[in-house]
C-alpha cells in the first residue's frame, strides 16, 4: 500500500487494500474452520492423558477460532493505514481491548517500533 501511496494511485491504494482483507479472511476462514471441526483432533496432538483436561482445551481451540477471525483483520486493517499514513501515526488507531489496555504494547515488552 505504501508504493502506491507514494506513486498516488488512488486505484492502486484500494486494490491493495481489497486483496489484503480477501487474502486474510480466505486463510483464516481455513483456520477458523479447522479450530471448529478438528477442535478435539488438534488438542489430542498435545494431550493424551488427562480427558479433562483434552475437553477443556477443546473449547479453548474453539474459542482461539473465533479470535482469529477478528485480530487477523484488525492486523490487517492496521497494517494498511501503516501503509497509508506512517507507521506512528497508525499505532494512534489501534483499538483499545477490554480492559483498557491495548495489547500490542503489553506483548512488545516495551520495544518500540
Amino acid at each position: 500500500m505504501g508504493a502506491a501511496v507514494g506513486r498516488g494511485s488512488h486505484e492502486g491504494i484500494f486494490r491493495t487494500g481489497v486483496a489484503a482483507f480477501v487474502l486474510t479472511i480466505g486463510f483464516m476462514n481455513g483456520a477458523a474452520l479447522l479450530f471448529f471441526t478438528a477442535n478435539d483432533w488438534l488438542v489430542s496432538l498435545y494431550i493424551r492423558d488427562n480427558p479433562a483436561v483434552s475437553t477443556v482445551a477443546a473449547t479453548l481451540v474453539i474459542m482461539g477460532g473465533i479470535f482469529q477471525l477478528s485480530d487477523d483483520i484488525q492486523v490487517v486493517a492496521v497494517g494498511g493505514l501503516a501503509g497509508f499514513v506512517g507507521r506512528k501515526r497508525a499505532n494512534a488507531y489501534r483499538p483499545v481491548f477490554v480492559l483498557g489496555r491495548d495489547s500490542a504494547d503489553e506483548l512488545s515488552a516495551g520495544v518500540h517500533i
